[in-house]
């Protein structure tokens, strides 16, 4: 669906008035889209997503602050909600049937964890950073855990950390750095695994 127009909010206009030429388009931005996170639906939620089919491409574009989902056979853009992030990253496909982006909201104050339902495109913020003093500027990765609460990474602060249902944090890690400095290391990860996948034991070692 190339009249969708989408895309062309990041290229330059050639307005041409001497010539008005037809077949003439301007030239892009250097990063026009800055693609950063692609999620295919998976096949158990796919019902849950009315309008949308196992596999199709829940696509982040930093730079149309910019959600949106693609058919992977079509190439057509199912679906799109624009303006209702900044600077975005990371969308996930939530069981209930609602999409969760980590909103990076450069320059904009705290960063949020929001949630975007596509049916309505309602918007709703599921985490405010103010209180807890999260922001980053760029980057960004967050997943929901079997128990309902939200792990965050906050690559521009080395910081990691955990929040319950209630929005409260309940657990949090720093990437200090090496001594005598006062920067932490940036963690762009950070991942829920399942006490029973890991068997833990002891261990000495050896000098």
């Amino acid at each position: 669906n190339p009249s969708l127009g989408l895309f062309d909010v990041q290229r330059f206009d050639e307005n041409l008035e001497a010539t008005n030429a037809p077949g003439t388009v301007g030239t892009w931005n250097e990063d026009p889209f800055h693609f950063n996170d692609i999620e295919p639906l998976p096949r158990a939620l796919a019902d849950r997503f009315p309008g949308f089919e196992a596999g199709d491409l829940l696509i982040s574009s930093r730079g149309l602050n910019a959600v949106f989902v693609l058919d992977p056979e079509t190439l057509e853009i199912r679906w799109y909600r624009v303006g209702a992030t900044l600077r975005q990253h990371d969308p996930d496909w939530l069981s209930d049937g609602a999409i969760s982006v980590f909103d990076n909201r450069m320059g904009r104050g705290p960063s949020q964890i929001v949630e975007i339902r596509p049916d309505t495109f309602e918007r709703t913020v599921l985490f405010d950073g103010a209180e807890a003093g999260f922001y980053s500027r760029i980057r960004g990765r967050h997943a929901r855990t079997p128990n309902g609460h939200i792990l965050i990474a906050s690559p521009q602060q080395g910081r990691g950390f955990e929040i319950d249902t209630t929005g409260e944090v309940v657990m949090e890690f720093f990437n200090f750095g090496p001594d005598g400095t006062d920067l932490n290391l940036a963690l762009t990860e950070f991942v829920w695994v399942p006490e029973t996948s890991l068997t833990l034991e002891d261990i000495t070692c050896a000098q």
